[in-house]
């Protein structure tokens, strides 16, 4: 029992140090152009998975920044340039096809994955997305507002296999 004291004062104490050092408010960015919006997905097939894809409107992005990752409802995403558009893709728990062990083992079930919630480093509003990212070698935070929610693009579904609708037969 001691011992659990001391790692939980030794984890303690480590947490708190952490903090007060490296706490740095963030920023507006520069190169927000403000009209950032996310839209939901889900595959047309069971097991195909789910996710928000957050489409963030910058504009003139500096050469030295990096954009590196996004937090958005409790969730993390690496921020990728794709067809001059900057894009998070979050993965949702939605029709995923999972294997869950389940056993009287508690060491066999390691193997499954915990549901874990991405935290940013400063508080979020719902419509609210973090994001890190380099500039001049320091790590920097920023909140980006005002993120509103629009209807995915229903993709066509797979055609049937003779090439006949349902109703056509």
């Amino acid at each position: 029992m001691n011992t659990l004291k001391l790692i939980f004062i030794l984890f303690i104490s480590i947490s708190m140090s952490q903090c007060g050092s490296s706490q740095q408010a963030p920023l507006e960015v520069p190169f927000n152009g403000g009209n950032s919006y996310y839209e939901t997905w889900i595959a047309g097939v069971q097991g195909g998975g789910s996710g928000v894809n957050l489409f963030l409107d910058f504009k003139n992005v500096p050469e030295d920044v990096i954009l590196k990752e996004a937090y958005f409802q409790e969730m993390r995403a690496t921020i990728t340039l794709e067809n001059g558009q900057y894009v998070a893709r979050f993965k949702t728990a939605l029709n995923n096809a999972r294997d869950i062990v389940m056993s009287k083992d508690p060491v066999e079930e390691m193997v499954n994955t915990p549901s874990s919630k991405e935290m940013f480093k400063f508080p979020l509003e719902e419509n609210e997305a973090g994001i890190t990212y380099m500039q001049n070698g320091a790590l920097r935070y920023a909140k980006i507002a005002n993120i509103t929610f629009k209807e995915s693009k229903p993709l066509p579904s797979q055609r049937p296999q003779n090439g006949m609708d349902r109703g056509q037969e």
